[in-house]
This record gives structure tokens, C-alpha cells and sequence, in this order.
């Protein structure tokens, strides 16, 4: 487990501890210091997110300073960053939360220069109840447990990666479902390494040699991962994956005809199990 499973899951994913689901905590003082769920629920959520977003190039002008780096990752803890999770473990978030709701990404809206406009962003329990009156100029959809399932399904099978983003850590607030280059926390850990802002998965994908046929050389898994983590092996007309580089965010199993790509447990990789 990471080590914020072992810092606040009390033997679970911390994402799967219910009591971060619940008003007691929500409301108690750790999470009303921070402020973060005030911020994106009220009418300053863009503001905050796109001035997070353009801060990390001033605050590291040296990738090579982990000091640095190690700094903001900290800083990310108490405030909003996330981490990682597939299908199944973003149904179950889903069901712990109380309600969930769509709005539009403005990480796509902002990178994309205001030419993507998507309904993507899967806020959770209480953002969910705080948007439609703080923000009534925005477009929301307000979602049944089921109706969120589907959408997390329906993201899925484009190829959009989820992550649930804490406000702050262990506090869910919002099912991010995303893609490079637009996502600011995708780009805030690939670009300048900063762990919490969006850490790995308790997964890592593994493809199963004997299903796999390199999809007549143009395996279409390749283009779901935004981390680099599938190669082509032309010599054996079939993929591998690097599991230095995997996210285990398991997107590209739905592109797989052979359902030769599988997760498997983070832990059942010694020498990557504390890589996050």
C-alpha cells in the first residue's frame, strides 16, 4: 500500500476508508482549515485550479531540485492532488460518496485554449450539493449512483484516465476523468515530478504473452497510454509494459480484442511496490 493507505486507510485504500465520506469528518476542523472544499465548490474553483496550474513553472525553475520538488509535493497534500485509480476502484468511490455530479473540465478548457468543452469532471459529496447554487451559471448534471457508474464506464472506453483528488488528503472530492496534456495534475507530476499531485496506482498492468498479437503491428493499446508504459516488440509482434513507467490506470484493457492486458496488484511487484 502507499503510504497515505498506511497513514489514513486503517487497513484499506485510503480512498476506501468510509469515514472520509462522512459529514463528521468533512466538516471537522482539518478539513475546514484547509478551505479546499469552500474553493471548489464556490465560484473561485477555476481561479484557484489555473493559478495552482501556472504556479509550478516559477516555483521550479531547477528539475533537478528535489528539495524543492519534495516541498510542493508536501504542499499538495494539504491542499488538492490525487492519485490514480482504475474502473472498478472509481465505481466504488462512487458508491461510498453521498452524490455525485458532472460539470465541465477546465483543465481541458484552459490547455486546449478554450476549444474542448467537456462534461468530465465527477465531483463528489458535499461539492456536489455546493455547486448548483454557488456557481448557477455552470453547467451541471447531477448523477444517480448508476447514472455515475455508466459515465465512469462511457470515459472509460474513451480512453479518459480516472483519479480521485483529494481537498485536502484523505478527503475525496472530485473523480477526475482526464488526459494528457490537458490534465493540470497529470502535468504538474510528468512534467515537474511532483509525487501528490497526482500519484501512481495500487496497480500495474501486465500483458499476457500468449493472448497477445501485437494487433497485426499496430496494437491499439499503445495509443491509451499517456505514460509510455506500452512498447511494441517487432521481433515478437506483440507488446510489452514497462512497470517503471505504469500508472495502472487500465484504460487500455477496453482497446485490447484479446483481453491480453490484466492489472495486477502493485504489491506483486517487489522491486516497484513503493514506487508511487
Amino acid at each position: 500500500m502507499c503510504q497515505f493507505c498506511h497513514k489514513y486507510g486503517e487497513g484499506k485504500k485510503w480512498y476506501f476508508n468510509p469515514k472520509y465520506y462522512t459529514d463528521e469528518f468533512i466538516k471537522s476542523s482539518e478539513v475546514n482549515l484547509a478551505g479546499i472544499i469552500e474553493i471548489l465548490g464556490g465560484p473561485g474553483k477555476m481561479d484557484f485550479e489555473l493559478g495552482a496550474a501556472m504556479s509550478f513553472d516559477p516555483s521550479l525553475p531547477n528539475l533537478n531540485d528535489q528539495v524543492q520538488i519534495n516541498q510542493l509535493s508536501m504542499l499538495v497534500e494539504k491542499a488538492h492532488g490525487g492519485q490514480i485509480v482504475p474502473l472498478e476502484d472509481a465505481y466504488k468511490i462512487v458508491a461510498l460518496s453521498k452524490s455525485a455530479i458532472l460539470i465541465p473540465c477546465y483543465c481541458r478548457k484552459y490547455f486546449s485554449g478554450g476549444e474542448i468543452d467537456k462534461m468530465t469532471c465527477m465531483f463528489l459529496y458535499p461539492i456536489s450539493e455546493m455547486v448548483p447554487e454557488s456557481r448557477p451559471w455552470e453547467k451541471v448534471q447531477k448523477l444517480t449512483k448508476e447514472e455515475a457508474k455508466a459515465k465512469l464506464l462511457e470515459f472509460d472506453k474513451k480512453g479518459y484516465v480516472h483519479g480521485v483528488y483529494w481537498g485536502p488528503a484523505p478527503c475525496p472530492v472530485v473523480i477526475c476523468n482526464c488526459e494528457y496534456p490537458y490534465c493540470i495534475g497529470l502535468r504538474a507530476r510528468l512534467h515537474y515530478k511532483v509525487e501528490n499531485a497526482t500519484k501512481k496506482g495500487h496497480y500495474i498492468c501486465e500483458a499476457n504473452m500468449d493472448q497477445c498479437d501485437g494487433c497485426n503491428g499496430e496494437p491499439k493499446c499503445i495509443k491509451r497510454c499517456f505514460f509510455g508504459a506500452i512498447k511494441y516488440v517487432i521481433s515478437e509482434n506483440r507488446v510489452i509494459i514497462d512497470p517503471s513507467a505504469c500508472f495502472g490506470c487500465g484504460v487500455c484493457r477496453s482497446e485490447c480484442p484479446k483481453a491480453a492486458l490484466k492489472l495486477k496488484d502493485r504489491s506483486e511487484w517487489p522491486a516497484f511496490k513503493d514506487e508511487w
